[in-house]
């Protein structure tokens, strides 16, 4: 059954029920309703067959149905309802897709978050380039994706430029870019403890 917009006033609405309708075919009509813009008689009778009315036996719908859809106006009805909620509809499928965008972000925050954990454990201070290069490829091209993804959800470019360079120039990194400079922050760490022990 549809969920119809509450009324604001005494005035009959054009989807409320008719003098002459039968309750049988105004339920009917509710369930017209709820299939939405893209609804068909032969929507209704197959939703009505398998759900409320499972006696009736035909695969399709008889040409009562669709006299009765004419005699009722039906379609008109239908679309009078549309319009009345069609402020609704956009705010339930805007919350919708809001929902999934977080869910989208929340995965690929946690996947950034494995990955980034799994460069950590690679030991790169003490890998050589043409180790890194065989087994980092791999993880950095994945977290390049994923931070483009990010970007891409929260509506930012995907693409990190050198604005002093050249707008249109991406800057690439490679796995050996990845390795030494996990290896100069490793010697950067080193010294500033050395620095900093008591004599």
């Amino acid at each position: 059954m549809a969920n119809l917009p509450a009324h604001t006033t005494n005035d009959p609405k054009p989807w409320d029920k008719l003098p002459e309708e039968t309750a049988l075919w105004y339920d009917r009509f509710l369930t017209f309703i709820s299939l939405g813009p893209a609804r068909s008689i032969e929507k209704l009778y197959r939703a009505r067959s398998e759900g409320q009315e499972t006696s009736l036996r035909g695969k399709r719908s008889s040409s009562g149905w669709h006299t009765k859809a004419q005699e009722y106006n039906w379609k008109a009805r239908a679309e009078a309802h549309d319009k009345a909620n069609s402020h609704e509809l956009l705010a339930a499928e805007e919350k919708r897709r809001i929902e999934a965008r977080e869910r989208r972000r929340t995965i690929i925050d946690a996947l950034i978050d494995k990955v980034n954990t799994a460069i950590d454990l690679a030991d790169l201070e003490h890998m050589d380039t043409a180790t890194a290069r065989l087994h980092l490829q791999t993880l950095s091209t994945a977290l390049l994706n994923l931070i483009k993804a990010h970007r891409l959800e929260m509506g930012e470019p995907t693409e990190i430029q050198d604005s002093n360079i050249n707008a249109a120039a991406t800057i690439q990194f490679t796995a050996d870019d990845l390795a030494a400079a996990q290896r100069q922050l490793a010697e950067y760490n080193r010294s500033q403890e050395e620095a900093h022990a008591p004599a």
